[in-house]
C-alpha cells in the first residue's frame, strides 16, 4: 500500500497486510485506516 503525501520527498514507506479468512474486507480496511492514522 502506498500513502500519497504532499510533503517533501522522503523515503517511501511500504506496509503489507494479509487478511485472515475470518476477517471481512470492511474490517481489514477499517483496521488499515486506523493503523495509518496512528503513524502520522
Amino acid at each position: 500500500m502506498i500513502r500519497v503525501s504532499n510533503d517533501f520527498a522522503k523515503a517511501m514507506e511500504f506496509t503489507c497486510f494479509k487478511k485472515k479468512q475470518t476477517v471481512t474486507d470492511d474490517e481489514l480496511i477499517n483496521a488499515v485506516m486506523k493503523f495509518e492514522k496512528s503513524i502520522k
